[in-house]
């Protein structure tokens, strides 16, 4: 039972083997696996062997980049301002595709089964500094060579992870206003009251001021002492006594029509 089962294993083992031999053909070689960035671009020389001479001159290929790594430059509180690097990686990561024609024959039309291909990567495509896994398929279908390992060195974009601190400014103090910096009124300004105008009136002497002190104004009579005083607008006590007979009188007058 044991060596059945071993033999079993190692069948399948090798239909494992012969099925991925048959769905990849021909090689790839590059001529480097880490490449330096120039100008924003990345240069690619590989060497394909597609295992026969190719039906067409020029056979559809995809190129798929599948980034399994990235080249982070950063600065942080422990570095300061200059750039530290660090490799970040990464994992289901989707390909970059290229579509591109690569070419088995020369300028007389002759045919070869291998080929040198250059090519170039650049960040306006969507490659960074970083490190790749490149698979070549056949459009028509199919894997040509092993996937190949990249390395793209160059320098990314800082990230800044600095602790931000938030400071609020403090308030300034309100000034008064200084008085000089006031603007002038433009209108009419109006005029101080400084009273009455009195300058049209003649000055009297010390002793018509006393006399019109001790007399009152003009056209006040002067009072008396005792009982029998008359003041200005007041009418005087005989007065008063002919109203008041003349009222009793006509009282008893209208008594007695009443009584008869």
């Amino acid at each position: 039972m044991r060596s059945s089962s071993v033999l079993g294993v190692l069948l399948v083992v090798a239909a494992l083997m012969v099925s991925s031999t048959a769905l990849a053909v021909g090689s790839v070689r590059v001529a480097r696996t880490t490449i330096q960035e120039d100008s924003k671009q990345w240069k690619i020389k590989l060497t394909i062997n597609y295992g026969s001479l190719p039906h067409l001159a020029h056979i559809p290929m995809v190129l798929s980049f599948t980034p399994t790594a990235i080249y982070e430059r950063y600065v942080d509180d422990s570095t300061g301002d200059t750039p530290a690097r660090r490799v970040v990686r990464l994992r289901n990561q989707a390909t970059i595709d290229l579509p591109m024609d690569v070419g088995f024959a020369d300028m007389s039309g002759k045919m070869f089964k291998i080929t040198k291909f250059k090519f170039k990567l650049s960040r306006g495509a969507g490659f960074e500094a970083g490190e790749y896994t490149l698979k070549i398929h056949k459009a028509s279908g199919g894997v040509v060579g092993r996937p190949i390992k990249l390395r793209l060195e160059g320098k990314n974009k800082v990230i800044n992870r600095k602790a931000i601190e938030f400071k609020a400014k403090a308030p300034k103090p309100k000034s008064k206003p200084d008085p000089s910096d006031m603007p002038e009124p433009s209108g009419p300004r109006a005029a101080e009251d400084s009273g009455p105008d009195l300058s049209d009136i003649e000055d009297i002497s010390d002793e018509e001021a006393a006399a019109i002190k001790a007399d009152g104004p003009p056209g006040a009579k002067k009072r008396s002492s005792g009982c029998g005083c008359e003041v200005v607008g007041e009418p005087a006590q005989g007065q008063l006594g002919l109203l008041l007979l003349a009222a009793v009188a006509l009282a008893l007058v209208f008594v007695r029509r009443r009584s008869s």
